[in-house]
């Protein structure tokens, strides 16, 4: 009997970014690593803050302070990442099809 050799055709569909579009994604990731360092910073300096505390009243503004802090700067990070992320979904390129052929 002979053997029949089967081979597999798979399309694929992948987006093709270009130069504007990889700048944009980029400054997306790294808007995101610096917002994230921004947060880990600032609650650092709030701990090492409370530290120093002698009465109640520093210790209540602190927390008030520090989450309006917090607040601002998620809200920050919040419509920076709409902001940017809406570019980076308009900039995906186009749609392009690869075939590839499998043994």
């Amino acid at each position: 009997m002979a053997e029949i050799e089967m081979t597999r055709v798979v399309k694929v569909e992948e987006r093709q970014r270009g130069v504007f579009g990889k700048i944009i994604k980029w400054l997306f990731i790294i808007f995101n690593v610096l917002m994230l360092t921004w947060l880990g910073s600032y609650w650092m300096d709030l701990g090492d803050m409370s530290q120093n505390l002698s009465n109640d009243f520093e210790r209540a503004s602190l927390g008030i302070g520090g989450t309006i802090g917090t607040g601002l700067v998620l809200s920050v990070w919040l419509f920076g990442d709409l902001f940017l992320g809406l570019f980076v979904l308009l900039t995906r390129g186009k749609k392009v099809t690869i075939e590839k052929t499998i043994d």
